[in-house]
């Protein structure tokens, strides 16, 4: 079933590049441009992982706020094709002090024990990006590409504490297919405002045995000379709900402001 699920969306994404595509190779790639950002993005956390019982982020294992690196890249070909690139990458520790009797992986955790957590995500996408209108101060295009995850979380008892344990939640990076919308426009001479939504919807790879997952980024992007360099101010929002072919799961949630600083040539 799973497999069918994939070869479906599979054909569906060769479908909408041949519709929208009829002259592609008629393109002159000479004609490209390129664009660079990094940036900081600060992040409020949410969710919970289970393993038999449910441990929360912020209320179990103390992880709220965390300070990501975001990083993003585009070559346009011509007027109507383009390659993005996106990397980000978190990392969050926290201690906590748990207020309730619980059972999680077969270990008993009671109500006074501390449980110290470390979550690491990074994903890396790649889009192949065509254009469905452009004038000069407006962009829209539609994308599908792929998504390599890697998420690794990592719980463990106080190790004064008898018996400790250690539980890691880490799948099998997995590259999986995405899709996605963006566009830009023209506020002013020197102001754009932008999104850009990219997502994975019921696939698997790898020990994942099902992934739903949404990349959001919207703001504003100030041009001190154009091409050149820009400053950005963006809201971000990240969101996974993953099942392991182990019986683990998990949905974690990140979202909050980010700024960069693009370069364009």
């Amino acid at each position: 079933m799973k497999s069918n699920k994939i070869i479906t969306f599979a054909v569906a994404l060769f479908v909408v590049f041949v519709l929208c595509a009829p002259n592609v190779w008629a393109q002159d790639f000479i004609n490209s441009t390129q664009g660079y950002d990094a940036g900081v993005w600060f992040t409020s956390l949410y969710g919970n992982v289970n393993y038999t019982n449910s441990l929360s982020l912020r209320g179990d294992l103390n992880l709220k706020n965390a300070a990501g690196f975001v990083a993003d890249g585009e070559w346009r070909f011509n007027d109507k094709w383009g390659l993005g690139v996106s990397y980000f990458h978190l990392t969050e520790e926290g201690d906590q002090t748990i207020n309730r009797n619980t059972v999680f992986n077969g270990h008993p955790v009671n109500r006074g024990d501390s449980l110290h957590a470390k979550l690491t995500l990074s994903t890396v996408s790649f889009l192949l990006k065509y254009n469905i209108t452009r004038t000069e101060d407006s962009t829209f295009d539609v994308a599908a590409g792929a998504r390599l995850f890697n998420m690794d979380l990592s719980i463990r008892k106080d190790p004064s504490l008898v018996p400790g344990f250690s539980f890691n939640l880490k799948p099998t990076a997995s590259l999986l297919p995405i899709i996605g919308l963006s566009g830009k426009q023209r506020m002013t001479e020197r102001i754009y405002i932008y999104g850009d939504f990219s997502g994975i919807f019921d696939v698997g790879g790898g020990d994942i045995q099902n992934a739903n997952m949404y990349d959001f980024k919207a703001g504003v992007r100030w041009n001190f000379s154009e091409p050149g360099w820009y400053a950005t101010a963006e809201y971000r929002s990240f969101g996974t709900r993953m099942s392991r072919t182990d019986g683990t799961s998990s949905n974690f949630y990140y979202n909050g402001p980010a700024v960069t600083i693009r370069y364009e040539f």
